[in-house]
């Protein structure tokens, strides 16, 4: 079976579904690629240029079966937005338990920005986990196969505080770094 492989650019139609108005989705551990999607209604020229090229930190929270992703886009060291997505991997059906060779592994990871409005790409970047992070990440993805509880109790209590706050909670790594 071939890879069917879809040409991107900025500032044309997104190729593929927007399965939510506002926030992020972390799509990894698929056989083509590892996406994050963001999404936001009205992207500024601002707002595009910063979540293209500004520095992005990431960090997650894993506890009873449950993951989630935080993700901050800075500017010269302010925060403009904290996101968090879920993560679970045992819903992939194509889950690729990608093989870490060194502990300078790092996932690539790429960002897709889409204006939900408009459903237009303001922003395309690759970034890559730094080689803790991603060790970690690797382990909670296997932790959390072995686990057998939904995690639905988790993400609840996560969901009561802002992502913001939930950052406090666990190390933020600088991305690309």
């Amino acid at each position: 079976m071939s890879k069917q492989y879809v040409s991107m650019s900025v500032n044309e139609l997104y190729p593929f579904e927007l399965p939510l108005e506002e926030g992020a989705v972390s799509d990894f551990l698929r056989s083509s690629s590892n996406r994050l999607l963001v999404v936001m209604p009205d992207i500024s020229a601002y707002e595009a240029k910063v979540l293209r090229k500004g520095e992005m930190r990431g960090g997650f929270l894993a506890k009873n079966g449950a993951m989630l992703f935080l993700w901050q886009f800075m500017d010269k060291g302010k925060r403009l937005i904290t996101l968090d997505s879920p993560f679970d991997s045992r819903v992939i059906p194509d889950i690729n338990l990608h093989n870490v060779e060194t502990t300078e592994t790092r996932l690539v990871i790429e960002v897709h920005i889409v204006d939900s409005v408009s459903k237009i790409i303001r922003g395309l970047r690759s970034i890559t986990m730094p080689p803790g992070m991603t060790l970690e990440f690797f382990s909670a993805v296997h932790d959390q196969i072995a686990n057998t509880c939904s995690g639905e109790k988790q993400h609840q209590k996560w969901m009561m505080s802002q992502p913001h706050d939930l950052t406090k909670r666990t190390q933020m790594w600088l991305l690309g770094k």
